[in-house]
C-alpha cells in the first residue's frame, strides 16, 4: 500500500468520523430540545390557572343549591368570565344577581373561590327560585400574564342529582320551639354541610 493510498483512506476514515460526530450531535441536539420543550410544556401546565364550576348543596337551606367557581390552579385566572347557554324564563333576585356576576370580569387567585346562591328551592308563587333548569356554563379567562386563553364548559342541573348528601339539621325539633331554636337548629344543618365539604376538599 503506497503512502498515497494510505493518506486517502485516513482522510476518509476521518472525514467519515467526521460526519458521524456532526450527525451525533444533531441528534443529541433534537432530542435535547425536544426534552427541553416538553419540560416548559409540563411547567406551564404545573403553573397555569384551573377554574372550574360545580354545583352543591347550599349552606343556606335544605333543598338549596349554591354555585362554586373555584381555581384550582398554581397561578391567578385573570379575565375571568362566565356565561350560561340557557336561562330560566321568569327573572327572579338569585338569577338576577348571577347575571351581575357573569356580566363582569374579574381575578381569580389560586385556591380562591366564588360562591352565589343557584336555586334556593321551591317558593310560592312570586318569591325567588333561582335555575330550576339545566344549563351549560362555560367559562372563559387567561393566564395570570394576560396572555394564553383557557375556555372550559360545564353542565349544571339541580334535577341530576337525585341521592345527595346532606348535612345533618341536629336534634329534630317538635312543635312547641321557639324561632330561635329553629334558627339554631338550621345553624347546626349548615355547619354541618360546611363540614361535610371542609372534609370533601
Amino acid at each position: 500500500m503506497t503512502l498515497n493510498l494510505i493518506n486517502t483512506v485516513a482522510a476518509s476514515v476521518t472525514a467519515i468520523a467526521t460526519v458521524g460526530l456532526v450527525v451525533g450531535a444533531i441528534l443529541a441536539w433534537r432530542e435535547a430540545r425536544r426534552t427541553l420543550d416538553q419540560m416548559k410544556s409540563d411547567s406551564a401546565a404545573q403553573a397555569r390557572p384551573y377554574v372550574h364550576a360545580e354545583i352543591v348543596p347550599s349552606i343556606g337551606g335544605a333543598r338549596a343549591w349554591d354555585l362554586i367557581i373555584k381555581n384550582t390552579g398554581k397561578s391567578a385566572a385573570r379575565n375571568l368570565r362566565a356565561t350560561a347557554s340557557d336561562w330560566p324564563t321568569d327573572e327572579d333576585k338569585v338569577t338576577g344577581d348571577l347575571r351581575t356576576v357573569f356580566d363582569r370580569e374579574r381575578i381569580l387567585p389560586p385556591g380562591s373561590t366564588i360562591r352565589q346562591y343557584w336555586y334556593v328551592g321551591t317558593r310560592e308563587p312570586g318569591e325567588n327560585t333561582g335555575f330550576d333548569i339545566g344549563t351549560e356554563l362555560t367559562l372563559t379567562y387567561t393566564d395570570s400574564e394576560g396572555h394564553k386563553k383557557y375556555t372550559d364548559t360545564f353542565h349544571l342541573d339541580i334535577n341530576e342529582f337525585k341521592m345527595t348528601p346532606m348535612g345533618g339539621a341536629g336534634v329534630e325539633l317538635k312543635s312547641g320551639y321557639s324561632q330561635a331554636d329553629k334558627k339554631l337548629s338550621e345553624i347546626v344543618s349548615a355547619l354541618n354541610n360546611m363540614r361535610r365539604e371542609i372534609s370533601d376538599s
